[in-house]
């Protein structure tokens, strides 16, 4: 009976703890279900195959820079040859060469600097990438939260039209509001209900495009924005940084390498020098008794080649004058843009306040309503239209306020204000 009960406690203690590590594991970690913007970003990029992509090609221009340094070292080579023809003695060599270029046009000095030039442009271009991405991801970050709130309003709502259901019930059971006070009411309740579904909606597809951004399909918005309004930095200050956008960090690097690409088309007529030896450990044949090693240098001038150099030196600075008309153009373009964006995020802020003023105002108007219908001084309809009020002016508020964070943080990724 004893050993019975032993290993009755024994298999229940072993499947209690079983069931607790299985259950312990299934549950989600805090990390993945409370998200705020910035990790949200980061589990977005670290998913993002273009950003992979962009890595994989920087490393790639990576090794053509380091090859590109490569040509003023020396080529070290073995080889060997069989040479038989009739009625000469057979031929034959083991040699080992060595190759040491010594002059080649320059091209040994401006070719790393080109690729040095692209491989900046690259990784600018890598930046700009995450810059789009994080902006992606603030718009559906903030476009979720706005979802929520809006959601949050009308629930909000309803459980005050609900409380005021009942109070008219009351009312209109002892003869003191009228029955149509009560089914106006439930009207305006059903309607609220609509919108609910309507907000549920454009709920799910906010979060579906959120979750899509981040790879995660439960997580939980931890968002500690207050509705005091953000603050928007000065105009000289943006104004200020705008030449250090990475777009056109970008272009001023592709001007670069033009630059270097027409300055070594211009020296394309210069001549090439290569020092060259070579020791033989094995070599046969009638000419080349005795004979262990040679030493030669060459040297190549170039007189015509139909004219490809001077055709190479017109195409170069036609590209340069391209690459400098495209940042001019890019210049102009961000400023413009910019500033739009700037002053849009500062009528913004203004409507914002008002906004923020007009909430406490018609919150104040809604109870100053509902005290006054006690005392009969207003009618059940003009209660609606306060609480209408109410819930629309908010609305616009948060409207107003997501719009702002949005504006803002577009700003500041553009500016590099954000680390990436």
């Amino acid at each position: 009976m004893q050993r019975t009960v032993f290993w009755s406690i024994s298999l229940f203690i072993n499947l209690f703890g079983l069931t607790s590590f299985v259950w312990g594991n299934q549950e989600p970690s805090s990390e993945l279900r409370v998200i705020d913007l910035h990790k949200a970003y980061r589990l977005a990029a670290a998913r993002s195959e273009t950003i992979q992509i962009q890595e994989e090609v920087i490393n790639a221009q990576s090794e053509v820079l380091w090859q590109s340094k490569a040509v003023i070292l020396p080529e070290l080579s073995a080889g060997g040859s069989f040479f038989k023809r009739e009625s000469i003695v057979d031929q034959k060599t083991l040699e080992l060469s060595l190759v040491q270029p010594l002059f080649q046009g320059l091209g040994e000095i401006y070719g790393p600097k080109i690729q040095s030039a692209e491989l900046e442009a690259r990784q600018l271009e890598l930046r700009q990438t995450k810059e789009d991405l994080y902006f992606e991801v603030a718009k559906a970050y903030y476009e979720l939260l706005s979802r929520q709130k809006e959601k949050q309003h009308i629930l909000n709502q309803l459980e005050t039209i609900n409380q005021r259901i009942k109070e008219l019930e009351k009312r209109a059971r002892i003869g003191r509001s009228r029955k149509s006070e009560v089914l106006s009411s439930q009207s305006q309740k059903a309607l609220l209900e609509v919108e609910l579904s309507q907000n549920e909606i454009e709920l799910i597809e906010s979060e579906q495009k959120f979750s899509l951004l981040i790879g995660a399909s439960e997580f939980e918005i931890q968002s500690d924005e207050k509705w005091n309004p953000p603050r928007l930095i000065s105009w000289e200050e943006v104004e200020k940084s705008i030449g250090n956008k990475t777009n056109l960090k970008v272009l001023s690097e592709r001007l670069r390498k033009s630059d270097y690409e027409a300055d070594l088309a211009v020296r394309g007529h210069l001549p090439t020098a290569q020092f060259e030896t070579r020791y033989y450990f094995l070599r046969t044949g009638p000419f080349f008794n005795n004979s262990n090693w040679d030493v030669a240098v060459t040297v190549s001038v170039p007189l015509f080649s139909g004219g490809t150099a001077q055709s190479k030196i017109r195409q170069a600075a036609a590209q340069r004058k391209q690459a400098e008309l495209a940042l001019v153009r890019a210049r102009r373009q961000e400023w413009s843009e910019t500033k739009a964006l700037y002053d849009q995020a500062k009528v913004t802020l203004k409507l914002l306040n008002s906004f923020q003023k007009a909430v406490e105002l018609s919150d104040r108007n809604y109870q100053t309503q509902q005290k006054e219908y006690r005392l009969g001084l207003v009618t059940n309809l003009e209660v609606f239209e306060a609480l209408n009020t109410s819930l629309e002016t908010k609305r616009k508020r948060d409207v107003a306020f997501f719009q702002l964070k949005t504006a803002i943080a577009q700003l500041k990724v553009g500016l590099g204000k954000v680390d990436l």
